[in-house]
């Protein structure tokens, strides 16, 4: 892909990668995402070592993954992204709604924790606010006004 197929691809939207064990998840929730122009579904796995692989080739601009899988787990996933050239933002999506995984999840540099309970409720507008961050519009600062992604691990 060229710099200006590069560059044409992100005006398209954010570019996300949905990670989750179970296949009618990520079927459900990608059907949910992609009624926001904003958003690109790029690549979907149903393991946490595929969903590394799929972020090196791919280099979305977001990861949404789940906590809970068998191969690798979504903590596990979330420090690898983070250790990519170009790291991703990475929203963690759980059944688990205790402290003790939000906390864990934040020490692992996840930007983002939603339980899979709210997830209709606030991904969406959680997935605005990093499109402010990602692909900044017409305001420079805009973003930095809102509500920070980090309040979604409280």
């Amino acid at each position: 892909m060229s710099v200006h197929d590069a560059a044409a691809g992100r005006e398209a939207g954010m570019r996300v990668i949905l990670v989750d064990d179970s296949a009618l998840f990520l079927e459900t929730l990608a059907a949910q995402l992609t009624r926001n122009p904003a958003v690109r579904i790029v690549g979907r796995a149903t393991g946490g070592a595929e969903g590394l692989k799929l972020a090196r080739e791919l280099e979305p601009d977001v990861a949404i993954v789940d906590l809970a899988m068998p191969d690798m787990n979504g903590l596990e996933l979330a420090q690898g992204l983070k250790r990519l050239a170009s790291p991703p933002r990475v929203v963690m999506l759980s059944m688990y709604d205790e402290p003790e995984y939000r906390e864990g999840a934040q020490l692992m540099g996840v930007d983002a924790y939603i339980s899979k309970n709210n997830v209709h409720a606030e991904l969406l507008p959680l997935l605005q606010l990093l499109q402010a961050q990602i692909l900044p519009q017409a305001a420079p600062g805009s973003a930095t006004q809102a509500v920070q992604p980090s309040d979604y691990h409280h």
